[in-house]
């Protein structure tokens, strides 16, 4: 169940397009180039922040980094992407509409990583059919992997409180036996533009 919901390919592929949204959006702004975002976006945007800074909760125009971070939500995001549609870079304004109209890529899981050489065919098809720049081309080809662990005992302990004050772990509780379920499944993906399926 766990793999059906949170790694679904639609979930995968909003996931990685959202990602190459941010990261183009930040290249833009690193380039000094014109963008619209909200007050708390543009912090995480335009500062590159480490584990460090978070730990040691440093101020940013007059906030704290956590204040700042609890403060982002799915509406800075949203509201910034809803503008960024209408943006001069072809790349953000695509991928922006891509995730406005919920025109996602397309996503195959696969056994293996893709090959280099398989990775350049759809780079070259992306060249063709979408988006002249080789250098622009890789934001809409996402590839990686994902892994999946719906649950492990050595690292997250799912108790059950009874009613008579009792508690004891989820395998010791439950009937089933729930090994399945801590098994690790690994999967590698692609996600790249539908426009390409026709050729």
């Amino acid at each position: 169940m766990y793999w059906q919901v949170y790694l679904h390919k639609t979930v995968v592929a909003a996931e990685f397009l959202l990602i190459n949204v941010l990261k183009r959006a930040k290249e833009l702004i690193k380039n000094n180039e014109e963008l619209f975002t909200t007050p708390t976006l543009k912090i995480f945007l335009t500062n590159n922040f480490t584990a460090e800074d978070f730990h040691n909760n440093i101020l940013v125009n007059n906030k704290n980094v956590l204040q700042w971070y609890t403060l982002l939500d799915d509406n800075d995001i949203l509201i910034s992407i809803k503008e960024w549609q209408n943006h001069s870079d072809p790349v953000l304004s695509e991928m922006a509409k891509s995730i406005t109209n919920r025109k996602l890529p397309r996503t195959k899981f696969r056994e293996k990583p893709i090959s280099a050489t398989k990775e350049q065919k759809y780079l070259k098809k992306i060249e063709q059919h979408v988006i002249s720049d080789p250098q622009l081309a890789k934001y809409f080809l996402m590839t990686g992997v994902i892994t999946n662990n719906a649950y492990n005992k050595h690292y997250e302990n799912i108790s059950v409180l009874y009613k008579d004050g009792t508690v004891k772990e989820i395998n010791d509780a439950s009937d089933i036996n729930l090994s399945a379920l801590s098994k690790t499944v690994k999967k590698y993906f692609v996600c790249y533009p539908k426009e390409l399926d026709i050729y």
